[in-house]
């Protein structure tokens, strides 16, 4: 008589599915979750900046003199385009009657799922690329590459251009501790204090060998052993410059060549339209709906901030 076994006894057998699922796709979107939020009312948002005369020694006036003529000068008016960001979720009659594991209804869980994507899109086209605003039907949002000017860089034989364009990318360089002292030293001049700085994997890698008033270990590494603990400690989380603490932030969605030094107050989010889901026409033996949202990235002042671009070596 034959033993029956798992192998040969198959029909019985009840599958082991377990009721969840497991997702390690990054939903962390820490440029725009830090940035403020405003609300928009058009598609043309607009907004203006201003700043002060320069500071000089030789204001001193004649004793019993008229007074000088005026010199107020008019303010800068910037604009964005809102971007309108979409995705559709659709499921069968069918595939929301069987029983499920890991959720109750199919589509409730496409709409999380397609609303979180718009989340990632929508960070990648404030910091992940280098692009001026385009205007029309189909209308993108100039990112922060485009409207970080003052206190950026680029590589040699690249150019930074005006405030809104996107800059035009030179030889790729090093990220070395120079180039982020002369940002930050630039944007304290300029009135800024940066408290962030955001990088990419790479980057980070290379900010964590930084000396700073430290000497490196003779690997090149600036590492901390912590014999108690049992472990070796070799990441930098907070940067101190001349001009205070920065709070160091790896990202996965910035444009991989970018550092970015900024000052959070100064960024904001203008919403046209908050994130919304709208049930579309059904057609046949199924339900269709549309995640949508619309919205821009304000600069409130980029000169309060610094762009370390073509970083990719």
């Amino acid at each position: 008589m034959a033993t029956l076994t798992t192998v040969t006894n198959v029909n019985p057998n009840r599958e082991d599915l377990k009721d969840m699922i497991w997702d390690i796709s990054p939903e962390e979107v820490p440029f725009t979750s830090g940035c403020s939020r405003m609300s928009a009312n058009a598609t043309t948002v607009e907004w203006q900046t201003d700043e002060l005369a320069d500071a000089v020694g030789t204001n001193a006036a004649t004793e019993g003199a008229d007074g000088p003529a005026a010199t107020a000068a008019d303010t800068t008016r910037l604009s964005n385009q809102t971007q309108i960001l979409t995705k559709t979720a659709q499921t069968s009659g069918t595939v929301e009657a069987v029983d499920k594991a890991g959720m109750a209804k199919q589509m409730a869980y496409q709409i999380v799922r397609r609303a979180k994507e718009i989340k990632r899109d929508f960070e990648v086209s404030c910091i992940g690329v280098n692009q001026a605003a385009v205007t029309g039907a189909t209308r993108r949002l100039g990112s922060y590459q485009a409207f970080c000017k003052t206190n950026s860089s680029v590589g040699a034989t690249g150019t930074i251009g005006a405030v809104g364009v996107a800059y035009t990318p030179g030889n790729a360089r090093a990220f070395t501790e120079t180039l982020l002292a002369t940002a930050i030293d630039a944007t304290f001049t300029s009135g800024g204090n940066p408290d962030t700085i955001m990088l990419g994997v790479a980057n980070k890698r290379k900010l964590n060998t930084f000396q700073g008033s430290t000497a490196l270990t003779t690997s090149g590494a600036y590492a901390v052993r912590d014999a108690s603990e049992k472990k070796i400690i070799n990441a930098v989380g907070m940067y101190e410059s001349d001009f205070g603490v920065m709070k160091v932030i790896p990202s996965r969605f910035i444009k991989t060549d970018t550092v970015a030094v900024y000052e959070k107050n100064y960024w904001g989010i203008a919403e046209l339209r908050g994130m919304s889901t709208v049930e579309l026409a059904k057609t046949g033996d199924s339900q269709k709906k549309q995640v949508i949202y619309e919205a821009t990235l304000v600069a409130k002042n980029e000169a309060s901030s610094a762009g370390i671009y073509d970083c990719s070596l």
